[in-house]
């Protein structure tokens, strides 16, 4: 939990409900349980919220399928890599319901990243 400047419990509990976290078109209320995409509400389960979440705390980061499972299941939940990559694809699903652009980019052999798509021309090879 953030601690407060003023030193108060209620005020660090007052920034923690207010808190809003903010990735390109992706806006989370965490207290509020709430998500939008490009404006419109989308619906998460729990676990798809917690993958977010984590991706949104630090953007363009890469996480392996270990850090993930670790910091979105239970200590001690057996969790095997599909697994991960299931509830991956069900966020995108999500995320991308109408037709908005894959913010989650698999980083080839090692896990998943929040990151902006970038286009790519020849010179990019």
């Amino acid at each position: 939990m953030p601690r407060s400047t003023t030193g108060s419990p209620d005020a660090a509990g007052a920034k923690a409900r207010e808190e809003t976290l903010v990735f390109a078109d992706v806006v989370m209320h965490p207290a509020a349980y709430r998500v939008f995409r490009a404006g419109r509400e989308v619906a998460l389960g729990p676990t798809e919220f917690r993958l977010l979440q984590l991706f949104l705390r630090q953007p363009r980061r890469g996480f392996s399928r270990r850090e993930i499972v670790r910091a979105v299941w239970p200590a001690g939940t057996a969790i095997d890599d599909r697994t991960v990559d299931v509830h991956i694809a069900r966020l995108r699903r999500a995320l991308n319901g109408h037709g908005e652009t894959n913010l989650i980019r698999t980083i080839r052999s090692v896990g998943y990243s929040l990151d902006t798509p970038t286009s790519t021309t020849p010179d990019d090879t």
